[in-house]
């Protein structure tokens, strides 16, 4: 469903109360203003959270009437699914508040992008990976390599495009 802005977490809470099946995918995100840095949950896909329903027993013409809801994504008149598996795999790599790691994913050697804290949005090399989460990422702050230490949530895996 397509939510109004800002609106993802307060969607999925009105849809709840109604007895819907929700899920917000949410990252950990450092928004920085100013002089204040704070890290916050943020919504995976900015505008959108997932409601399970079932078109030909529901009556899910009532989401788009939920506060928070702009509008169920559809294509033609009825509302359109994702992929199978799509929100099963993001589900599986959920805590349960719906904050999304993708440390399974992260391959040493690869490109990366911190979410949070003060190297947010910076892209650097995964050098290391162990087994309690923690991560060895090469940066380059002031023209050379510098070595970061950090969570592995608090990073995402770069794809090539």
């Amino acid at each position: 469903m397509s939510t109004h802005p800002s609106a993802e977490f307060k969607a999925c809470v009105n849809l709840e109360r109604q007895g819907w099946d929700t899920f917000c995918p949410a990252i950990a995100k450092t928004i920085k203003s100013g002089r204040r840095v704070r890290t916050e949950l943020r919504p995976l896909f900015p505008g959108y959270a997932l409601v399970a329903l079932d078109t030909a027993r529901d009556a899910w013409r009532s989401v788009n009437g939920t506060i928070g809801v702009r509008q169920l994504v559809h294509f033609g008149s009825d509302p359109s699914p994702l992929p199978t598996g799509v929100v099963e795999a993001l589900q599986a790599m959920s805590d349960d508040h719906g904050r999304v790691d993708f440390s399974r994913q992260l391959e040493v050697g690869g490109k990366v992008r911190f979410l949070a804290g003060p190297f947010a949005e910076m892209i650097g090399s995964l050098e290391h990976l162990d087994g309690r989460g923690r991560v060895r990422v090469f940066l380059t702050l002031f023209g050379r390599e510098t070595e970061v230490k950090a969570h592995a949530r608090d990073v995402i895996p770069m794809r090539d495009t």
